[in-house]
């Protein structure tokens, strides 16, 4: 249907520019279609069309020629027509290789094809599934063609009338001719077939929204097609309505949804599932859910793209190594991603709302999409620890950029402000790196020991409670010049480099002091789970806190990879005990005054696995944890 719909077409395109030269040439013909009729009691389907007709020459020389197609001949022919009596019409062309005809064959046995030119006899073409043929005069008087499909037994049900009209409104919907078909017989109030007169109805749209100039459809249009096309009783986030006729013809109407869509959400996961636009080629649909279109990350993106680049008889085979696909893809995700961009700047609510409905699909795209990772990462949210909201990365930078220290000298407390520009000869500073911390909600987060420090000087952190947030920034591992550190790793510290300097300077002197005590916790805990035990002057209230070597996963992470049944090797942390905390001092004058007694090593294990829960780890025995709680409080 869709090759044969795309023929009728054609002749009446044709027929158009021939008259723009000849304006005898229609007669007094003034009303031109496409018109279908069935015959269920015969299974006949019959394809009219009203405009340019074909001598016995003409039939012989392009219906039974492989690949040689009259629509290619014509527009050879018509390259010395006048560009103004031609533009219109000449963009309206469809077939251009000549199989279309071929492809009756598929559900007819025999086929009739029975024409008049101007100023010609008619002629009748009758061909076998064989494919032999004859060609004989005729009897009929009409100037148009009518080929006449007589169904094999496989495909009868190509003469239903609702098939032929479903048919017609997914594949040739936007065809820019009226295709008719007799209305279905009207009924009386019990349902029973009367006898009025049936009249030719139109079954095909013909003007798509993505046809029309941008100024003449309306907010309403848009959403009324989006809600009809989607079952989302939602607005749209955005619609990108984009004509382009430069590098690369094509036009667009696409949807980027808002809220969630219970109905597409339930699929939408299932990475194997085809959600993605479809590619129309002429005003013929070629293609549904063509994924060569967009990458599998922006597959809530629907409706429709449209190129006339590409020939009507394209597979998808020669799509998946087609260079226009891949210049036409790259194309519509920088519009996606402009899209995005300037929602997110001009309403802020509603991409919050988007981002979390589907923000976690636009999260994929950073690690698989190397050309456009930072300008994806530019849309994608985190909760601020600071701030209290989900912001952008270009936001956290933008409020970090001066960091506020306390500078202590002479016991006084002002606030000294202190740009990046002031650190840049040295790449360990504040200003330098993006702190995020992955966990398992935004209210524990905010109560965790690994932001103590940050809380003081009022350096910001990115709370990750998206599982796929860490993900994420392994991919990114660094944004605009920024790199990615997690609050949770070893070697952070916060404040200047003088205050860091006192630091480092009280830690040597402690850990010299007690240096039995750290060997003798690393030695009860088990060599093989720590790499090392330290003193620390970070922590303000945790007694100790095990962190870990840059790019280390996190405990969350684990948990992850657990979850899905791949274990991952076990990583040696640190262990870092809060020097100025009273129980960690107390612990380490007990030692001293009694360095083998079972108390001592309760209190050794203490200090690791209540650092372990604090991670939300889990520890190897809950039952003698709390034993050694209760001796402890004994």
């Amino acid at each position: 249907m869709r090759e044969l719909v795309s023929n009728a077409n054609d002749a009446i395109q044709k027929a158009k520019i021939m008259a723009a030269q000849d304006t005898s040439y229609l007669w007094d013909e003034t009303d031109f279609a496409i018109t279908l009729q069935t015959d269920e009691d015969k299974s006949i389907l019959t394809i009219i069309d009203n405009w340019v007709w074909m001598s016995s020459k003409d039939v012989q020389s392009h219906i039974w020629t492989i690949a040689k197609s009259g629509t290619k001949s014509f527009l050879e022919a018509m390259k010395q027509v006048k560009k103004d009596e031609k533009e219109k019409i000449w963009s309206d062309l469809i077939g251009q290789f000549g199989i279309g005809f071929y492809s009756a064959f598929m559900v007819a046995e025999r086929i009739e094809l029975e024409t008049k030119a101007v100023w010609e006899d008619a002629v009748l073409r009758t061909s076998e599934w064989k494919w032999d043929y004859t060609i004989t005069d005729s009897k009929k008087t009409t100037r148009w063609t009518e080929i006449r499909l007589y169904l094999n037994e496989e495909s009868k049900e190509f003469a239903s009338p609702s098939r032929i009209k479903w048919l017609v409104r997914k594949h040739s919907n936007y065809v820019p001719v009226p295709v008719m078909m007799m209305e279905d017989a009207k009924t009386d109030k019990d349902g029973k077939p009367t006898d009025e007169k049936r009249e030719l109805e139109q079954v095909n749209a013909m003007q798509s929204l993505r046809t029309k100039h941008k100024k003449d459809v309306t907010a309403e249009d848009y959403k009324d097609f989006y809600q009809s096309l989607t079952f989302d009783n939602n607005d749209p986030l955005d619609v990108l309505h984009v004509h382009t006729e430069w590098v690369l013809s094509y036009k667009t109407l696409l949807f980027v949804p808002q809220k969630q869509n219970p109905f597409a959400m339930m699929q939408w996961w299932d990475n194997q599932q085809e959600y993605w636009p479809d590619l129309y080629v002429q005003n013929v649909l070629i293609l549904e859910k063509c994924k060569e279109l967009l990458p599998i990350w922006l597959r809530f993106v629907k409706w429709v793209v449209e190129t006339n680049d590409l020939s009507l008889n394209v597979s998808r085979e020669i799509l998946q190594n087609s260079a226009l696909m891949t210049k036409l893809q790259a194309s519509l995700v920088k519009e996606v991603l402009k899209s995005l961009a300037r929602k997110k700047k001009k309403e802020p609510e509603a991409f919050l709302e988007f981002h979390q409905n589907y923000g976690r699909i636009l999260k994929e795209w950073i690690h698989y999409d190397f050309a456009n990772k930072e300008k994806i990462a530019e849309t994608v949210l985190f909760y601020s620890m600071n701030q209290k909201k989900y912001i952008s990365l270009d936001d956290y930078i933008a409020a970090n950029t001066d960091t506020k220290v306390e500078d202590k000298k002479d016991d006084k407390k002002d606030d000294k402000k202190i740009d990046k520009k002031d650190w840049s000869d040295s790449e360990d500073t504040p200003a330098n790196f993006l702190y995020y911390l992955p966990w398992t909600s935004i209210q524990e987060l905010e109560n965790s020991p690994y932001i103590e420090q940050f809380k003081k000087y009022g350096t910001d952190v990115l709370l990750m409670i998206d599982p796929i947030d860490e993900y994420v920034v392994s991919g990114l591992q660094e944004y605009k010049g920024r790199k990615f550190k997690a609050a949770s790793e070893q070697d952070v510290q916060l404040g200047d480099k003088e205050e860091q300097a006192k630091a480092d300077k009280e830690i040597k002197k402690q850990t010299n002091e007690h240096k039995d005590f750290l060997a003798f916790v690393k030695k009860t805990v088990w060599e093989d789970v720590l790499e090392d035990v330290t003193l620390t002057t970070t922590l303000q209230d945790a007694l100790a806190v095990v962190v870990t070597k840059e790019w280390q996963p996190s405990a969350q992470m684990q948990k992850i990879m657990k979850s899905m049944w791949q274990a991952m090797p076990a990583a040696k942390k640190t262990l870092q005990i809060n020097a100025s905390h009273p129980l960690a001092i107390k612990m380490m004058d007990t030692y001293k005054q009694d360095t083998s007694s079972d108390s001592v090593k309760d209190m050794a294990m203490y200090l690791y696995e209540q650092a372990v829960m604090l991670e939300w780890w889990e520890i190897k025995d809950l039952t003698l944890f709390i034993k050694r709680v209760n001796q402890l409080l004994k």
